[in-house]
């Protein structure tokens, strides 16, 4: 049984790109449109779609629902795509090397943190991470969002420096 496809780190990086936090394992809960997305591509292959990081401050530590869309989650978003230092990071087919067997589940690695920042102006606050399907933009059905990932606690990014997250994925 399949529970989580993505998992991964996050960290707070200091202006000298020492780390000044770091998360435990954090593990990611598809939404509708992920799910939608997985059954499409893997048992009706259709097209695989370009996928994005996105960082979102909850309200209250909320999670993200089953239901949400990229259009509800928008006012979430950390900052807007292209302002403050912040875009969406891209997920990219060459980031991933060959799956390897780990005890009875296949999965792999990333050799590469995706990097948000250095933020220029505002520091954001982020509690989640969301894999979504375009750069910018919040409309259905261009932009899916396929998963959210919650840190546990709310990060504060200050002006200067950046946020990471690493991505593991598998049959966990």
């Amino acid at each position: 049984m399949i529970a989580h496809v993505l998992r991964g780190y996050a960290a707070l990086h200091r202006r000298d790109g020492s780390v000044e936090w770091r998360s435990d394992l954090l593990e990611n809960t598809l939404m509708n449109q992920g799910e939608q997305d997985v059954l499409d591509v893997y048992l009706r292959e259709q097209t695989h779609k370009t996928k994005y990081l996105a960082m979102l401050s909850m309200a209250g530590g909320n999670d993200p629902i089953d239901t949400d869309t990229i259009a509800t989650l928008s006012s979430a978003e950390s900052s807007t795509p292209g302002t403050n230092g912040y875009a969406r990071q891209q997920v990219l087919a060459s980031d991933w090397a060959a799956a390897t067997l780990y005890g009875e589940d296949y999965r792999t690695t990333t050799s590469a943190a995706k990097v948000f920042g250095p933020f220029t102006s505002t520091a954001p606050n982020v509690s989640h991470l969301l894999l979504c399907t375009t750069v910018s933009g919040v409309t259905s059905p261009a932009t899916l969002a396929l998963a959210w990932i919650s840190l546990g606690t709310v990060a504060l990014v200050p002006i200067g420096q950046t946020f990471s997250f690493t991505p593991i994925a598998g049959a966990f």
